[in-house]
């Protein structure tokens, strides 16, 4: 099985569905792939590159031919989300040994899929300034020729029967669908069915829901009738990507290596310093919009490596969750860190950083008070100090309702805004004040919420980190909820740490909780080389064309 993802905001939300889908299948029995396209996720280009849908059909088919070569397999599944239905079927069309196909929520013509796209930029995210033709979505931006050539999907481009067999999942059966309407008139069996659970999957990368029935259904449909025996197995190799200023690689550390993370540094010489940098919320490892891959290769063309990390439960570390309490704030994630710094002093390096946004900031303030061998923190936008009843109360409730808010914000963005309204007040009379839109806001409710201890520990932490010389920089976005509880327990602007020695903190303008605007995550960056004592050997977004 080959599996097309979305990209994007999409891509975020389905990268753990889709993961443990491929695991599903392999627990089958049958090996499966799955991918980033160029200038997505963790592989070479930008968004930037020219004629890249082109380049992601190549893409789709240079996966099929890496299945078949290091499998040993004759037949080939594929199963498309989103934009990856509309490539697998175009794709599959064009070859031969193609058994089966699922698409996943396939659009039904490019021009109504990037309607779709620009009510969601709206309803996720502020959208960043764009030249004309272009769009952005949730801190991605599309390039005008890009937009334009999305815009010229086409259930007509399938020129034949893709597969015998199609399974097509949607919100609803699909009845109707442009997309099955073509597949049946080219001769295929099409079977088609609701997608249960797809709003929940699809609405929020941290509040994420797995549809397991439907990964079930899938895997199921998938592996029936297929052969037991004749695949070769499939042992993983050490995977690396280079471009002109970094060199990258997968890794696995931990115990029994079920932590996944990605070590990048420069093709030349050997790093003396590395920066770990943690997931933010439930986003993977390549960080939102893509901030965490862009500021690893930013840094490795200075000679800074890094170790973008997912922790236990998150992303490819999906299965280090078992056993544990499955929170973002567990206290047993800070051995995650650790576990990064002993993978990194295993290759002779020793000056480590730690970075950390939202739940990643808690983890990493954590972890250096736990863990002496970190000398510098980057606490961005921490929205929780000191984890307890109401937080964990207020989180549940916003990820019950992150699903229902998101679609009543969309449909207001393309039917009747009053109607909308109506709707979000008829599904959410409790929480709705809590999933206006952003953990951020929940957050600042909650803040007010919990009530101090008598013995301050937030200072007293701090007190500790100083003491021992660690540097900390504390990051936030200009009116960011997290300044409300920085003030609740370190005094107004967080005095009470900034007046000792090595405590610093830094004020991201226009900038949104998640760092949705570039100039925010460029800003950050930069703050990034300050902390770490480096120079940036090239001008922000020169690099930002990779090699693939």
């Amino acid at each position: 099985m080959v599996i097309c993802g979305s990209f994007g905001f999409e891509d975020l939300c389905s990268h753990k569905t889709l993961a443990i889908l491929a695991e599903r299948i392999a627990s089958a029995g049958q090996p499966a792939l799955r991918f980033d396209y160029q200038g997505c996720g963790d592989s070479g280009g930008a968004l930037t590159d020219a004629e890249l849908l082109d380049a992601w059909k190549r893409n789709v088919r240079a996966a099929i031919d890496c299945l078949r070569a290091r499998a040993g397999v004759s037949e080939i599944a594929l199963v498309g989300l989103r934009l990856g239905a509309a490539l697998a079927a175009e794709i599959a069309a064009d070859l031969e040994g193609v058994a089966r196909l699922v698409l996943i929520a396939p659009p039904a013509a490019g021009r109504s899929y990037m309607r779709e796209l620009k009510a969601l930029a709206r309803v996720i995210a502020p959208e960043d300034a764009c030249a004309p033709g272009e769009l952005s979505i949730a801190g991605y931006q599309l390039p005008a020729d890009l937009v334009k050539s999305l815009g010229c999907v086409e259930p007509a481009l399938i020129r034949a029967a893709p597969a015998a067999k199609v399974l097509a999942m949607g919100r609803d059966a699909l009845a109707g669908h442009p997309v099955v309407t073509r597949l049946t008139a080219l001769g295929c069996d099409v079977t088609t069915e609701a997608f249960e659970g797809y709003d929940a999957m699809m609405c929020d990368p941290t509040a994420s829901k797995t549809p397991l029935a439907a990964v079930e259904r899938i895997a199921g449909w998938i592996v029936q009738g297929a052969p037991k025996e004749g695949a070769r197995p499939v042992h993983p190799v050490p995977a690396t990507i280079t471009g002109p200023d970094f060199a990258e690689s997968a890794v696995r550390f931990g115990k029994g290596r079920a932590l996944a993370g990605v070590y990048c540094r420069s093709p030349n010489g050997t790093p003396k310093q590395a920066l770990v940098i943690l997931n933010a919320g439930a986003i993977h490892h390549i960080g939102w919009a893509r901030g965490s891959v862009e500021l690893a290769r930013r840094l490795a063309a200075s000679g800074v490596a890094t170790l973008r990390i997912d922790v236990g439960g998150v992303g490819d570390s999906f299965a280090a969750a078992t056993g544990a309490s499955g929170s973002l704030y567990a206290p047993e994630l800070k051995g995650d860190v650790s576990a990064a710094l002993d993978w990194l002093t295993s290759q002779g390096i020793r000056d480590v950083s730690v970075l950390g946004a939202c739940s990643g900031a808690y983890q990493a303030l954590q972890a250096t008070l736990a863990d002496e061998r970190i000398r510098r923190v980057a606490l961005v936008n921490q929205l929780c100090y000191v984890w307890g009843a109401t937080y964990s109360m207020q989180l549940s409730a916003w990820r019950a309702t992150k699903a229902s808010a998101v679609n009543a914000a969309l449909e207001s963005e393309t039917e009747n805004a009053q109607e909308a309204a109506r709707v979000l007040n008829r599904l959410m009379p409790f929480a709705k004040k809590f999933a206006k839109g952003s953990l951020s806001a929940l957050m600042s409710l909650s803040a007010r919420a919990s009530a101090a201890t008598s013995a301050n520990v937030v200072e007293d932490w701090f007190e500790t980190l100083s003491a021992r010389g660690v540097a900390v920089s504390m990051i936030f976005s200009d009116n960011d909820p997290g300044l409300v509880e920085l003030e609740r327990w370190l005094g107004p602007e967080g005095a009470r740490a900034t007046s000792l020695p090595g405590v610093a903190r830094h004020i991201l303008p226009d900038a949104d909780h998640v760092l949705t605007q570039r100039t925010a995550r460029e800003a950050l960056g930069s703050l990034m080389f300050d902390m770490m004592g480096v120079e940036e050997t090239a001008e922000v977004g020169e690099k930002a064309s990779l090699a693939a």
